[in-house]
């Protein structure tokens, strides 16, 4: 139906008249149940969404006063209530300006790629016929065989701790497994009743364990950050706080910046149907108000829907980063007070969310929450219990607690071992 509507084309009394299709969902209540079908019809594109929304309300109500007039013996106790109404955009100029100068800055950084890899090609075969060229030298730093090279390389370095690449790499694939799942819920689908009894079973217990994966990463982000800075201190006269947070900043923020260009120019023109404006391209709408919460890093504290949701995490990790400094440095300099704060902080941030949910009297997030409780309930609880640094400190927290034991007895790995168990298994028995 989608593209028939869309084919519609035609002048009457000399106005030209386009099809314009437009989805909406209304939530039909009786007794104690409920359900929300998603419909569709094909208006002329001088309608807009609103237009819809009144036409359609016009409509239910007329329908529903005839049909008690029809059948007054009938005491049905139901309503309907028009929830969403979303409609096609008008079909936008394949190359308006907006899109012609972000093509113009990617053309012009690829180029700069291409030339940079020339420069190192050529340095390589003419290495020791020509004098050192400083120019062609320092270009070739950003060449991208060069650094393609260096990513993927599988050498480990001395001091590599091998396994966590292994933890990453799973932490990571359950993460995108978990997001697939999700993404095809939001997808048609014909068996659509068949979805609730298998969450329900067994087979998706996988799904639901999924988030867990997140508490991974961000054991291993406080792992690294203690270990690595733990081990580099002594090397360094002083600590220089601006250049810590300047060089995490800008090694993140540009290429949130290019995301969120790409999400709101380019990805909305990648593709049509019947419910890509409803899903992506009113998402995608909401980058380009409010991108300047990406590049902040503070998307997560940011009531309004999000065009790129899976950013939370990054805003929450860097939220945890501005006070790692607070952490790290009374662990370097003295280390008993250092660690004495860390664990009150670990018991602290096992003890702010469960207040938190508490008072607010959130239920268990899970994928039944929206329908249980509603979808405003569900939002509050996922951006409140979920995606807050004060909710997901505590691996985190956990992490630095570890890269500190390692750093601090690296020369007795026996000891290390025993250690980390013993305080990993406390924390897991706790936490039961």
């Amino acid at each position: 139906m989608y593209d028939e509507c869309l084919s519609v084309e035609g002048i009457i009394s000399e106005i030209q008249v386009r099809g314009r299709y437009c989805t909406y969902s209304p939530k039909i209540s009786m007794e104690n149940a409920s359900f929300v079908p998603s419909l569709a019809l094909c208006v002329p594109d001088t309608c807009s969404a609103s237009d819809v929304y009144n036409f359609l309300n016009a409509s239910i109500a007329t329908l529903s006063r005839k049909f008690h007039r029809k059948f007054p013996v009938l005491n049905i106790n139901y309503s309907i209530e028009l929830d969403t109404v979303t409609c096609s955009p008008p079909r936008p100029a394949s190359w308006d300006l907006e899109f012609l100068i972000f093509c113009s800055i990617l053309c012009t950084f690829v180029s700069f790629l291409v030339v940079c890899t020339i420069c190192d090609e050529y340095l390589k075969k003419k290495e020791n016929e020509e004098p050192d060229n400083q120019i062609f030298r320092t270009l070739s730093k950003f060449s991208l065989m060069r650094n393609a090279a260096a990513i993927l390389s599988t050498k480990e370095k001395k001091g590599t701790l091998s396994a966590i690449q292994g933890l990453r790499f799973f932490s990571m694939a359950w993460i995108v497994s978990g997001h697939e799942y999700v993404a095809q819920f939001q997808a048609v689908n014909v068996n659509s009743l068949d979805l609730f009894w298998w969450l329900r079973s067994w087979n998706s217990l996988q799904l639901f364990v999924a988030p867990f994966a997140v508490d991974t990463f961000l054991t291993l982000t406080g792992f690294l950050l203690s270990y690595l800075f733990l081990k580099n201190i002594p090397k360094q006269k002083t600590f220089n706080v601006p250049v810590f947070y300047l060089y995490r900043y800008l090694r993140l923020a540009p290429l949130v910046l290019v995301l969120t260009l790409i999400s709101s120019i380019v990805v909305p023109r990648l593709g049509s149907g019947p419910r890509w404006h409803q899903i992506i391209t009113s998402r995608m709408q909401h980058c380009r108000s409010e991108w300047w919460t990406y590049i902040l890093f503070i998307q997560n504290f940011n009531d309004a829907t999000y065009c790129l949701p899976h950013l939370w995490y990054l805003s929450m990790d860097m939220q945890l980063f501005w006070i790692a400094p607070i952490i790290l440095y009374p662990l370097h300099k003295k280390p008993k007070l250092g660690l004495a704060s860390l664990v009150s902080l670990v018991f602290v941030s096992l003890i702010i969310p469960a207040y938190v949910i508490v008072i607010n009297e959130y239920p268990i997030i899970s994928y039944f929450t929206e329908t249980s409780v509603g979808a405003e309930k569900s939002k509050a609880t996922m951006r409140n219990a979920y995606m807050m640094p004060y909710a997901r400190a505590s691996p985190w927290l956990v992490g630095i607690l570890c890269g500190f034991i390692m750093a601090r007895y690296n020369s007795r790995p026996n000891k290390v071992r025993e250690t980390i168990v013993l305080h990993d298994t406390s924390y897991m028995q706790f936490l039961n």
